[in-house]
């Protein structure tokens, strides 16, 4: 079963023309929703700062049937569904909490990482992984593609209120910054689908991005690198589209 969830609402300032949740209130409550799965189970912000550990989010696969609209009420159930030596993967389901509809669900990959050397370190030998309820569920990391063509690109920096508490770039920013370079054509006439992420190094501040983005029929790629240096690398990102239904 489900472990309890979160619950969140949708207000107007997060929401857009249509009345639907921007793409990055997503994302922050879903990280959200997993701070509060480390804070429940006691191995969150002051367990890691205590034995000098952090997580580091790795990737994300979001399967969507519909966003939260304008006032909807949600809950978020977490889930650990596998572990690696130095990996926890997590089921995310986010339910509307008046109709019981299923909206997204979501996989995230999550590597624990020494403050110090910036390295992956064991899970059994630094968190209590045995007291963690375990639903066996079969999750393979994503890899997704370098960019072989580039059919758009823009730049951003990185300023100040996007960096948190590990001094790196919020992991929400760059899926924003990828969905900036879509025509809006393209988020009018379809329907995002699926969402998947896979997280290289961390932008901080002060850096100057590049999001490149290629288009094919199905989906648009996005790639997202130092404009300074393309083969550093800070993300990729595929968004899955499919045509409105009349």
């Amino acid at each position: 079963m489900p472990q309890s969830g979160m619950t969140y609402r949708a207000g107007t300032y997060e929401c857009d023309r249509n009345n639907v949740l921007h793409i990055g209130s997503v994302f922050n409550w879903l990280q959200d929703a997993l701070d509060g799965y480390s804070q429940r189970h006691k191995i969150g912000y002051d367990y890691c700062r205590k034995n000098e550990i952090t997580y580091v989010l790795r990737g994300y696969d979001v399967i969507v049937d519909s966003f939260p609209k304008r006032m909807d009420t949600v809950s978020i159930s977490t889930d650990l569904v596998n572990t690696t030596s130095c990996s926890l993967f997590f089921k995310q389901t986010l339910i509307n909490t008046h109709t019981r509809q299923a909206l997204l669900s979501s996989i995230s990959h999550i590597v624990l990482i020494d403050l110090k050397n910036k390295r992956p370190l064991r899970l059994e030998e630094n968190i209590p992984l045995r007291a963690l309820k375990l639903s066996p569920m079969s999750v393979e990391p994503l890899s997704l593609p370098s960019l072989d063509v580039i059919h758009a690109e823009d730049t951003q920096k990185v300023t100040y209120d996007y960096i948190d508490f590990n001094q790196h770039m919020n992991n929400t920013n760059y899926i924003v910054f990828a969905e900036r370079t879509l025509n809006p054509d393209i988020q009018k006439k379809e329907n995002l689908r699926r969402i998947q992420v896979t997280y290289k190094q961390a932008a901080v501040l002060g850096d100057k991005v590049k999001v490149s983005t290629k288009i094919t029929p199905n989906f648009t790629d996005h790639q997202i690198s130092s404009a300074s240096d393309i083969n550093k690398q800070f993300a990729r990102i595929r968004f899955f589209w499919q045509q409105h239904t009349r």
